[in-house]
């Protein structure tokens, strides 16, 4: 009894020491140990958590908190079961495809009265969060509509706009500017009616002699000067660039930043005529002239007189018009004026004296191009032409060394000309990617019916053989095929309205020994860098175009084979529907969106092996730990490699210290961090990265993705910090092309 008197505190200390010892050990493993990769994945974000990653090991309140783990009930006795993580399952919903909405603006003035866009210049730009991105406005001056678009193609439909808030601006030098906001669905199409607070009016200039007679001649039309009123610069915060390491054995370098906004403005000027060597002399109406000018712009007229008749050099006036409607203007004419006015000018004939005819203008009469006479002197040419695709033509007039493009109406392609010798015309295939060039004698002059057929076939694509992504990235693509004799057969594929259709051109039968395809995404060349586009290619690159160089498929651009489910060389059948197989390899895909399915531009993002993600965590947490990141004094690149390697094989701690410098060495905690840092410089691969284009897809080819091998995907949006993705997904390569689908990010923020 008294044995266990004496043991019993003996035993509550020790109990006591084991619960310290067991505190102190949680809360060491809360700051001090690294999580294990299955306990990454079981913290990965959720796709509406729009926070940066936590950093492993971070402090409560640091990030988004880790969540609550269940105690293992496995016995202690037992060794548990190595977790699975959880892979991505992609997204192949309406996200992965372009926002297809299309929203046209009609321009009125002040009064309501309906404006001509002839003049204009429109700017885009898509709210993208706080952050704003170019996208593409059309001044169409035949429809007298602005088309907000979105990209595309240069010669091929535009895609739409990306579901959200737009912004445009429109400037004239003439007649004025206005910036207008609006909001578009996905797939929707409507017409906006934008007003500008400006408004045409015709003024009276009243000319008198000094006596108070009217004057009855002057020497010139005026000219007027519009100068439209600046609006107010707006900032307009572009994404930011994300900073990725490079090598240890190279230089850092930085992306370009984005460009803000400012301000808009113009002025313009019109002359109605101008007075030549011999001017004429132009009636006045009871010494009045009407002039029309833009109420709501400054507007100088400016009239021009000989000063030996009229008594001054020149007469100007500057108003807004918003009120002013008539001016007297007294001139000191001289002498016999009326007599003199003639000498050695002479009247102007074809207008109303005054200039009284804008007062009520006639409207431009409509050509019949089939039942209106051909004037002297002039050519009518009509072109009717077979084809199974719409088909536009040009003339190519070589001595002029320019093109004009014919007018379709009414089942005819037209145009008139002065009288000119042969010519070339060229047949344009929708898409802009084969032509047809045929030679014309228009000599006869008159009019001139000629008919074309063209040897062209319609294909339907029985199925793409791409994955739901790529398809859907797949804004244009063209198929070759080669044959043994004759010249090579091309097919070109493009989506229109969500139907693939195919052309080819000489479509003789024949043995076709080579069969390749070349894919395309949307692209435009009205936008300045650092945006770009990406073509997919089966040579290891992905190949940037600056948006503002026009984009063409180019006989240099890598292909890739294809397999033809079909016969195309019988020759007793028509070209039957075929499917495709397209022997893609190596090649992973996705789209970032935001939360409503818009995509995101400018994202980047980088794929490491599953094996390697707890010792890059590791990496990464030393590196966020440190006051400033750790870096590596540059080195020549042979040395530098061959010491690395030397101490890959067995690490000496001195040898490994002067390699990556004190600091860095300094920086981690074991070996295996520091030559995981020496290696790449980072916690990640600093050689290859991924890149979205201006709609948020991703196309990389040659990855270095090994089928049915697990890997991590770090992607960036919001953060703009290389240490703080926005998102990490585990996840499986596929065979051929991997396609993760639609990936929701959080948008851009200032």
């Amino acid at each position: 009894m008294g044995r266990n008197r004496i043991l019993a505190p003996v035993i509550l200390l020790v109990a006591v020491g084991a619960l310290a010892g067991a505190i102190w050990l949680a809360n060491r493993g809360a700051t001090g140990v690294l999580p294990t990769v299955a306990e990454l994945d079981n913290a990965s974000q959720r796709a509406g958590d729009d926070s940066p990653l936590a950093l492993p090991g971070a402090e409560p309140g640091d990030e988004t908190p880790a969540p609550e783990r269940t105690p293992d009930p496995t016995p202690a006795t037992k060794t548990p079961a190595p977790t699975q993580p959880e892979l991505h399952v992609p997204d192949y919903g309406p996200d992965i495809r372009r926002g297809g909405g299309f929203v046209d603006l009609e321009l009125f003035e002040s009064t309501g009265a309906r404006m001509d866009v002839t003049g204009f210049e429109a700017s885009l730009q898509r709210a993208v969060g706080d952050c704003w991105v170019e996208e593409v406005a059309i001044v169409d001056t035949r429809s007298n509509v602005v088309r907000c678009v979105g990209l595309g193609l240069a010669g091929l439909e535009p895609t739409g706009l990306e579901p959200g808030s737009y912004e445009v601006t429109l400037t004239s030098e003439r007649k004025g500017c206005v910036r207008y906001r609006f909001e578009v669905a996905r797939n929707e199409r409507r017409t906006d009616r934008v007003e500008l607070p400006v408004w045409t009016r015709t003024v009276s200039f009243t000319f008198v002699k000094p006596d108070g007679s009217p004057v009855g001649w002057i020497q010139e039309f005026p000219k007027v000067i519009t100068t439209s009123k600046a609006l107010e610069p707006v900032g307009h915060p572009r994404v930011g660039p994300l900073e990725f390491r490079r090598p240890p054995t190279e230089p850092d370098e930085e992306l370009p930043p984005g460009r803000g906004g400012g301000g808009f403005g113009g002025s313009g000027w019109y002359e109605m005529h101008r007075p030549g060597k011999d001017p004429p002399r132009y009636a006045t109406d009871d010494g009045r002239w009407w002039v029309t000018v833009l109420a709501g712009c400054d507007n100088q007229v400016c009239f021009h007189f000989d000063e030996k008749l009229w008594g001054q050099q020149s007469y100007s006036f500057t108003d807004d018009f918003t009120v002013t409607d008539a001016q007297t203007v007294v001139l000191e004419t001289v002498e016999g004026f009326d007599e003199k006015v003639f000498e050695p000018g002479h009247v102007a004939t074809g207008y109303e004296p005054g200039n009284r005819g804008i007062l009520s203008p006639v409207p431009p009469a409509r050509v019949d191009f089939r039942g209106d006479p051909v004037p002297r002197g002039r050519t009518r040419l009509l072109l009717t032409i077979n084809a199974p695709c719409d088909v536009s033509v040009r003339l190519n007039w070589t001595k002029e060394k320019r093109t004009d493009r014919l007018k379709f109406e009414d089942g005819v392609h037209w145009i008139e000309f002065d009288d000119r010798p042969t010519c070339d015309v060229t047949f344009d295939l929708p898409g802009n990617l084969n032509t047809l060039t045929d030679s014309l004698d228009v000599s006869p002059g008159g009019l001139i019916h000629l008919e074309r057929t063209l040897p062209v076939r319609v294909l339907e694509l029985g199925g793409t053989g791409l994955t739901p992504t790529l398809e859907a990235f797949a804004h244009s693509w063209c198929v070759k095929l080669d044959r043994k004799q004759g010249d090579p057969e091309t097919f070109a594929f493009q989506n229109r309205d969500g139907r693939w259709q195919g052309l080819a051109l000489h479509t003789e039968p024949g043995e076709f020994t080579a069969c390749h395809i070349t894919l395309s995404g949307a692209h435009d060349y009205y936008v300045p860098p650092p945006q770009t586009r990406t073509t997919i290619t089966d040579k290891g690159n992905s190949y940037f175009y600056s948006r503002r160089r026009s984009y063409g498929f180019s006989s240099s651009t890598p292909s890739t084979p294809l397999a033809i489910s079909e016969s195309l060389d019988a020759p007793e059948d028509p070209l039957k529907a075929f499917a495709l197989r397209p022997d893609w390899r190596d090649v992973l895909v996705l789209r970032a969106v935001d939360e409503h399915g818009a995509g995101l531009p400018s994202i980047r993002g980088l794929v490491l092996a599953y094996k390697d993600d707890e010792i890059a965590g590791q990496v990464r947490e030393r590196c966020a730990a440190q006051p400033t990141h750790p870096t590596i004094e540059r080195a020549d690149a042979f040395e530098y490699t061959a010491t690395l390697e030397a101490q890959e094989a067995g690490a000496q701690p001195d040898a490994l210290r002067r390699l990556i410098g004190e600091a860095s060495y300094n920086a981690f905690e074991t070996n295996a961090q520091r030559l995981w840092f020496a290696r790449h410089g980072a916690w990640y691969h600093t050689r290859t990265h991924l890149s979205g284009d201006d709609q948020g897809y991703v196309v990389q080819p040659a990855t270095g993705l090994q089928a049915g091998e697990l890997y991590v995907l770090y992607l960036w949006s919001r953060s703009r910090d290389d240490l703080r993705p926005d998102r990490r997904i585990v996840f499986k390569a596929a065979d051929g092309v991997t396609d993760l689908g639609a990936i929701h990010l959080p948008t851009y923020s200032d």
